[in-house]
């Protein structure tokens, strides 16, 4: 139930993605926390987002609905942890969107646990090959994730990390199936 008495027809009010931004050539982990609420309809990001990561409200806007599933009307806030730390690149699209689907329970919520994901999204969900995905790879190492979700494009990249297993994806739609058991 809401505040206002109305049931919730959000499954969530937060999910936390991992994933990561580049510093230099290292990766630093990134907390992708999606909070779907009712109001008027807003798609937010926080978090000292710079201008790719802004856009990528309209490339996750269209994957999402081009994949086949209803984006939702309500206000959406992404906040990219830690706040202090300048996030670019596209690399966002995927942990947001799997984040908002998450929130929408399109897919059990704690398949989320232990994984980082990192990819940009085309349109129609395709999901595009995105720079620094070793030292991402090397970061889940560091800190003890056992599953990498990257783009196809960057699997042989990634797999040079041992104590990773990195799950290649093409798109939005496949990665929902693989979380829904198909």
């Amino acid at each position: 139930m809401t505040s206002q008495g109305r049931p919730s027809k959000i499954g969530l009010v937060i999910t936390k993605v991992l994933t990561a931004t580049l510093v230099g050539v290292d990766a630093l982990k990134v907390e992708v926390e999606v909070d779907i609420s009712y109001g008027l309809p807003a798609f937010n990001i926080v978090g000292l987002p710079e201008t790719s990561v802004k856009e990528s409200r309209e490339r996750v806007r269209a994957a999402i609905r081009n994949s086949g599933f209803e984006f939702p009307s309500d206000r959406i806030t992404i906040n990219l942890a830690p706040a202090d730390v300048k996030k670019e690149g596209t690399s966002f699209d995927l942990p947001i969107a799997l984040g908002i689907l998450s929130c929408l329970r399109v897919f059990p919520p704690d398949v989320l646990r232990d994984l980082l994901v990192v990819g940009e999204l085309s349109l129609d969900g395709r999901i595009k090959e995105t720079r620094g995905v070793l030292p991402v790879a090397i970061l889940a190492e560091k800190e003890g994730v056992e599953h990498l979700i990257a783009p196809i494009g960057n699997v042989n990249e990634a797999s040079i990390v041992r104590n990773v297993q990195v799950l290649g994806a093409e798109n939005l739609l496949q990665i929902v199936r693989f979380f829904k058991g198909e």
